[in-house]
């Protein structure tokens, strides 16, 4: 508790609101190694529709980020690293609902999180029909795909008020999943990487052993003193940026 009090009243104070009223973060442009779900462009289409300003936080300054997310009522996304950035500013009048993308318990500490630093707790839709797991890897996990029933999601959306009431989805056909696993199997060609559909509840039904990392107390304090000197960085948020004038190159600026 006196750690979430100092957050709340030193973290990002002088960074204002400014933003859409309804958000959805997106994982749509992170690259097919990183997972998510199948036709995440057209759950972006429906929530567009619905008003919704299509986020992609890894495109813009942490600020700018943090700004985005205080001013939204209403913030629709799939499980993620981005919520816990969430709720270290999100308050209880804000709702966020989290549409769970794989057959994990890693979405229940982002619960937590958001529930303990807000004082809301999160709508959680699980609307998995099957997980899409990578070849080199033995379970669901952040480099599954999730196959979601659309027509399901929508309704769990519409029945906790972030969308419409009649709103009615249209789930995904087998042919539009098999071609949408074809496109992500594509991208990652080089490195001969495949996926195989896990029904939901299901087990993993596979020769490829899992690899075992040893641990490594070196490389373990390392990472240790990143995440601490990361932390640090975070708090200076607080502070009025100081903006020093700059010459910016015309190869710099296309970047």
């Amino acid at each position: 508790a006196p750690f979430r009090q100092f957050v709340q009243a030193r973290f990002a104070r002088a960074i204002k609101a400014e933003g859409a009223k309804r958000l959805y973060v997106s994982r749509s442009e992170l690259g097919a190694v990183r997972g998510g779900i199948l036709q995440e462009t057209r759950l972006e289409a429906c929530l567009a529709a619905g008003g919704y300003e299509i986020f992609h936080p890894q495109k813009h300054p942490m600020p700018v980020q943090i700004a985005r997310y205080k001013a939204a009522d209403q913030i629709v996304a799939l499980d993620g690293s981005a919520l816990h950035l969430v709720a270290m500013v999100a308050n209880d009048r804000q709702e966020v609902a989290i549409i769970k993308r794989r057959e994990s318990g890693a979405t229940d500490s982002i619960v937590r999180h958001l529930q303990t630093f807000s004082g809301r707790a999160p709508v959680v839709i699980n609307a998995i029909l099957q997980d899409w797991v990578r070849s080199d890897r033995s379970r669901a996990d952040r480099f599954s795909f999730g196959e979601l029933d659309f027509e399901v999601l929508g309704q769990a959306l519409a029945a906790g008020g972030f969308v419409p009431p009649e709103t009615a989805w249209t789930s995904l056909t087998a042919d539009e999943s098999a071609a949408a696993m074809r496109e992500i199997e594509g991208r990652l060609r080089r490195q001969k990487l495949t996926f195989r559909p896990i029904p939901r509840g299901g087990a993993v039904n596979s020769s490829v052993a899992p690899k075992l990392v040893k641990s490594n107390p070196r490389r373990e304090a390392r990472f240790a003193a990143r995440r601490a000197a990361k932390s640090a960085n975070l708090l200076k948020l607080d502070q009025p940026p100081i903006i020093r004038p700059t010459t910016v190159s015309p190869e710099t600026a296309k970047k």
